[in-house]
C-alpha cells in the first residue's frame, strides 16, 4: 500500500490508519494531529497512506 501511495516511507502511516479504526478517535482528529506534526510538504502523501490503511482495515 505504501508503494501505491508513492513512497514506501509512508508504511508507518498505513499502519496508523489501520490501527485507527480500532481506537475511539475520529479520522478528523487523526488528520488534525498529523497536520500539526508532519512538515507541510509531506502531509498529503501521509494522509493518503493513512486513508489507505483505514480503508483496508475497514474491509476486514
Amino acid at each position: 500500500m505504501a508503494k501505491e501511495v508513492g513512497n514506501t516511507r509512508t508504511m508507518n502511516m498505513v499502519l496508523a490508519g489501520a490501527l485507527s479504526v480500532l481506537t475511539p478517535f475520529s479520522a478528523e482528529l487523526w488528520h488534525q494531529a498529523m497536520q500539526a506534526r508532519i512538515p507541510a510538504k509531506l502531509v498529503d502523501m501521509n494522509l493518503k497512506a493513512f486513508e489507505a490503511g483505514r480503508a483496508c482495515a475497514a474491509t476486514r
